[in-house]
Order: C-alpha cells, then sequence, then structure tokens
C-alpha cells in the first residue's frame, strides 16, 4: 500500500497548527441542487491531491481555492456560492478524519495504521488497524443529524461486506475544541483500541493481555 503521507509533515501537530491560526469559515447557505448531486466531486481525494502538491497540510482557503479550480468545468452549471458553502462546512469533517488517522498512527498502541484513499471513498473505511497480525476496518463519525444523514445514503449505495469492520460513533461535544476547530483526542483512540480489543477477544478468542503488552 502507497503511504500517501510519507515525507510530509503530517503530525496531528502539524494539521492542527495548519488550520487553527484562523478560525473557520462558513457560508450559511444551502442549495438541494448542489447537497444531492451525484457528480459532485469527491473532496477526501482532492485534499490528498493538494497535501501531496504542497507537501504539508492546507488551510480551508487554500483548499477552497484548489477545490474550486480543479473542479471548474464540473461544477460550472451548479449554483457558486452554494458551493463554496458545502465545500466550506465539508473541510473541517474531512480535517477531522485526517488528524484522527495521524493521532492512531501516534498513539503506538497498534502494530501498524494505515490509510487507503480507495476503501475511504468506496467503502468508508477511514482507517485500518493491526493488532497481533489482524487488520481491523475502522469507521468513526460524528453524532450529528447531519453526518448521519449523508452515512446512510453512502451506506445504502455501497454493497460490500466489510470484514472486521469496527463503528467509533463520536459526540462532537467530546472533541478538543481550537480557535472554533474541532479535533477527535486521544480519549477518542484510546477508545477505539478498546473496542478493537473487545472485538478480538469476541471474534478471534484473542485476550486481552495478549493485546496490550
Amino acid at each position: 500500500m502507497i503511504d500517501l503521507a510519507k515525507g510530509i509533515a503530517l503530525s496531528s501537530a502539524h494539521i492542527e497548527e495548519a488550520v487553527t491560526s484562523v478560525a473557520p469559515v462558513f457560508i450559511s447557505e444551502v442549495d438541494s441542487k448542489v447537497e444531492f448531486t451525484t457528480r459532485f466531486p469527491n473532496m477526501m481525494i482532492t485534499l490528498w491531491s493538494l497535501i501531496v502538491l504542497l507537501q504539508k497540510y492546507p488551510s480551508q482557503n487554500q483548499f477552497l481555492d484548489y477545490y474550486l479550480k480543479v473542479h471548474k468545468d464540473v461544477l460550472q452549471n451548479l449554483p457558486q456560492n452554494a458551493v463554496k458553502a458545502r465545500v466550506l462546512r465539508t473541510y473541517p469533517s474531512i480535517t477531522r478524519e485526517v488528524h484522527f488517522y495521524s493521532l492512531v498512527s501516534e498513539s503506538c498502541l497498534f502494530n501498524q495504521v494505515e490509510y487507503s484513499i480507495h476503501d475511504d471513498v468506496a467503502q468508508g473505511v477511514d482507517l485500518q488497524v493491526y493488532l497481533r497480525g489482524i487488520c481491523y476496518n475502522i469507521s468513526c463519525f460524528v453524532l450529528t443529524k447531519r453526518s448521519l444523514h449523508f452515512r446512510e445514503i453512502k451506506k445504502s449505495n455501497r454493497h460490500v461486506n466489510i470484514p472486521n469492520s469496527i463503528e467509533l460513533p463520536i459526540e462532537l461535544s467530546s472533541g478538543k475544541y481550537k480557535n472554533g476547530w474541532v479535533f477527535f483526542d486521544k480519549p477518542h483512540v484510546e477508545s477505539l483500541f478498546w473496542k478493537t480489543v473487545d472485538y478480538a477477544w469476541l471474534h478471534y478468542d484473542q485476550h486481552p493481555l495478549d493485546l496490550i503488552v
């Protein structure tokens, strides 16, 4: 698997530093043509392409400018202010995902941590963690009405049975707040670890003491 973050300063601290110097900006406009079109270019793929291009984590404004530029032809017939509103609104969410991937990697609680754009976009797997040679597919999401709504839409479009699938629902209010931004924090990583340990014990008869040493 290709490590997209290799050689890039992409620690959780670097990501926080890159985005929190300026408070997040939002536009209070919603248009159904923008919200529910199936042709809206994937933002996570675009984000990773910009990370690789810049060799660092982009700010919200950098991401917005890049997204509008590279997808200009696809977006030209949509209400532009509503497009900007959706991109600005989604950026904190996908930033939390990348930040959490870095946070889990830094925790050293797992033998290995991986991320795949294909698995993320096609299967909804936010990251993969390994314990004692077994791979677990992790899906983490915030418990908000909007998040759960779009999560159900995405799940209905996927027909793949994902092995060793573990879901980690998170209350946004339990996150770490910094200048208007919200990040998942170390307690969420620990919660993921113990969920994985419980899964390994239940499905693979691996005793927790064998996994935490």
